[in-house]
């Protein structure tokens, strides 16, 4: 990765980079990989496409990363297909989402130097969150408030906005959540991932 002034001052690379540090250290974090990197297929527009393979979780793994207070942004078409094909073992009987949150702000004002904004935002991360798809799947459909169709008319396909920290909306009796805490080391770190699935869920 270049490290260039110009591309930092453009919020649409920023994004696209952020996005990538945050790929590779979910993958390190849970013991998987990118899957673009190791397959090399083509793939089609329609075609599903998660951010990591999880074999120890038995799991497929899409990652969403955004600022501590900004809400999270699942598209429901996506996450729809993602749950469909884990039910068919796809070749994973699970889908994860893997959500993100940190805490570092103006970054096109502050920062020059890729690697220094990627040692910056992972020096920063302030949770971890596993959601399993199905269990999140069922959450929003129990929760109509939290779909957004506006832009739709647009042709914009709708979307999920998901509130940060996530505990308000996934942690309810009534919802037959269930919870559990993990601390897994990063570069000699201990990061905690907070794992939310159904209660009957039998892990990885």
């Amino acid at each position: 990765m270049g490290e260039t002034q110009t591309n930092l001052q453009n919020n649409f690379y920023v994004r696209q980079f952020i996005g990538r540090v945050f790929e590779e250290f979910a993958a390190n974090l849970l013991n998987g990989y990118l899957v673009s990197r190791r397959r090399g297929e083509t793939y089609q527009e329609d075609d599903l496409f998660p951010d990591l393979e999880l074999p120890e979780w038995g799991a497929w793994g899409e990652v969403k990363a955004t600022q501590k207070g900004r809400s999270f942004k699942v598209h429901q078409k996506q996450l729809e297909k993602y749950v469909a094909a884990a039910a068919l073992e796809f070749p994973y009987s699970k889908f994860f989402y893997i959500f993100i949150s940190y805490n570092v702000r103006e970054i096109s004002k502050t920062f020059y130097c890729e690697r220094k904004l990627q040692k910056e935002v992972l020096d920063r991360v302030v949770s971890v969150s596993v959601v399993e798809g199905s269990f999140l799947l069922g959450v929003i459909r129990d929760f109509p408030f939290l779909v957004c169709t506006k832009y739709v008319d647009a042709g914009f396909e709708s979307f999920y906005y998901l509130p940060n920290p996530l505990t308000p909306v996934l942690l309810r009796p009534d919802l037959k959540s269930g919870f559990h805490f993990e601390e897994r080391t990063y570069h000699k770190r201990k990061i905690g991932v907070s794992c939310y699935h159904y209660r009957n869920w039998k892990g990885g």
